[in-house]
């Protein structure tokens, strides 16, 4: 099979579509907004990702590769120079998914990580962020004050000063106030049962005869 001679250049990025599953660009000059070539296929650096570029804006436009072969053209690649600060610094092997948008998806190779961001428009822009950390094998979870943490043997779930940490010895709840909204309940186990109502009532009101035995929540007294 031979192949037909072919030329590649740059153009800029002017318009985008989706057209039965397929991505198109129309592309050629954006100073002048003169167009060379309408509605070319976008071929995608690898199977399986499929990517739309962003609009022109007062900032730019993405610009395509592509490729003639005789009266026709290809879009092979495309870049987009705007948004690349938000991948902030970096190393060698790492990857970032950047848009327009404040959402964003980072590989650090060094430390294994995969870190997911957003900012939250409900909450002033603050930060949202989802991680996976190999090095520290920690997976953490950020949305304003809310946060949680887990470790292979802990997980600390909290907003603000409240928190509930949980481990194999235990369960532990810190903040100002706990509050249990359910009619029953057990502190402890008979064997391996809760402790029946009756003798193993909670008590509300002064010590004594006069004390009111709860109907639904039981203790064990060892």
């Amino acid at each position: 099979m031979g192949w037909a001679s072919a030329d590649t250049d740059i153009a800029d990025v002017l318009q985008t579509e989706v057209k039965n599953g397929v991505v198109t660009v129309t592309f050629g000059e954006w100073s002048t907004k003169e167009g060379l070539a309408a509605d070319v296929g976008l071929w995608g650096n690898a199977d399986g990702f499929v990517s739309v570029p962003n609009v022109p804006d007062e900032n730019g436009c993405a610009q395509v590769l592509y490729l003639q072969e005789g009266s026709t053209r290809r879009a092979l690649a495309v870049r987009d120079r705007r948004y690349s600060e938000k991948g902030g610094a970096l190393a060698p092997g790492d990857r970032a998914i950047l848009s327009s948008s404040a959402a964003r998806l980072f590989l650090k190779n060094a430390m294994s990580a995969i870190t997911l961001y957003t900012e939250n428009q409900a909450d002033g822009n603050s930060s949202m962020i989802f991680e996976f950390n190999g090095e520290k094998g920690a997976l953490r979870i950020i949305n304003g004050k809310a946060y949680a943490t887990m470790t292979k043997d802990e997980w600390l779930i909290g907003v603000g000063g409240t928190m509930i940490r949980i481990t194999e010895g235990g369960f532990f709840v810190y903040g100002k106030h706990t509050a249990l909204n359910t009619k029953t309940g057990n502190l402890g186990c008979v064997g391996p049962l809760p402790p029946p109502p009756g003798v193993n009532s909670i008590c509300a009101g002064p010590a004594g005869n006069v004390a009111i035995a709860s109907a639904g929540w039981t203790c064990a007294t060892v």
